[in-house]
């Protein structure tokens, strides 16, 4: 295989666009279970695993589909879930800037110090 880090990255591009399209845990099971069976089917035919490149193509469809399950396990999901609530927020103003070019805004910079008194 002359140069490994295109297919890597054409396949990695083109897995998490299509699967995530569908926006679904349940996708991005289906798809890397796929991907898993058709990497040990491959890597049984000696011809198949010495090109190298459909194992490696395999390798990363599974890849790009662990990240997007990653994503949306620790992104996704906490961000749908908080969307409709309501939370109290304490914070510290840092900087009080001058007025920028709009004198009706004026902009603050705080940092927060709790949510939901945690």
């Amino acid at each position: 295989m002359k140069r490994p880090f295109a297919v890597i990255g054409l396949t990695l591009f083109f897995t998490m666009t299509a699967v995530s399209l569908f926006n679904r845990v349940q996708a991005v099971l289906a798809v890397s279970a796929v991907a898993f069976v058709l990497l040990v089917a491959v890597l049984i035919f000696k011809k198949c695993r010495r090109s190298a490149v459909l194992p490696t193509v395999f390798l990363s469809v599974l890849a790009g589909c662990l990240l997007l399950l990653c994503a949306q396990l620790f992104l996704v999901q906490p961000a749908q879930q908080a969307q409709n609530e309501r939370a109290r927020i304490v914070a510290v103003a840092q900087t009080y800037p001058e007025r920028a070019s709009n004198p009706s805004r004026r902009y603050v910079v705080a940092r927060i110090k709790t949510v939901n008194s945690v």
